[in-house]
């Protein structure tokens, strides 16, 4: 009975904060093109830093990469590729993160924050659709 049992799958990342991730970068996109000053994008940043950090600390981390090349060894290549992007999401991350603490909060934000966000916003959408097309791809393996 117990032999004919598959075993599971590592998790998908949750996707609960995606929705409240959208509506911040949008808050934030809209102050940053309306010249507000920084200590007004500084409360949205940070609450939107915040669930990226969670979720890549705790959805996607180190075991989350483990249990995929457990269960899927011809996966590591994918795997690793993944761990290198997070990575460059993480230092973009800290590096926005430490730019909105080191701007002058009553002033608009330097054209270099605004691209430092941007480039946040992109790496971030990339790595969710890689991590997103690995789980189709792991899944469809099956």
């Amino acid at each position: 009975m117990s032999e004919n049992v598959a075993t599971p799958l590592p998790v998908a990342p949750t996707s609960k904060p995606l929705f409240r991730s959208r509506v911040l970068i949008e808050i934030i996109t809209n102050l940053l093109a309306s010249d507000a000053p920084l200590k007004t994008i500084i409360l949205p940043l940070e609450e939107l830093l915040h669930q990226f950090e969670n979720h890549l600390l705790y959805d996607l981390g180190h075991t989350f990469y483990e249990e995929a090349v457990f269960e899927n060894p011809w996966l590591t290549r994918a795997t690793e590729a993944l761990r290198q992007q997070q990575a460059e999401v993480e230092t973009s991350l800290y590096r926005l993160r430490r730019s909105s603490q080191l701007g002058t909060q009553t002033k608009p934000s330097t054209t270099d924050f605004r691209k430092q966000f941007e480039y946040f916003i992109d790496i971030s959408s990339e790595h969710e659709a890689s991590i997103q097309a690995f789980m189709q791809c792991m899944h469809t393996l099956y």
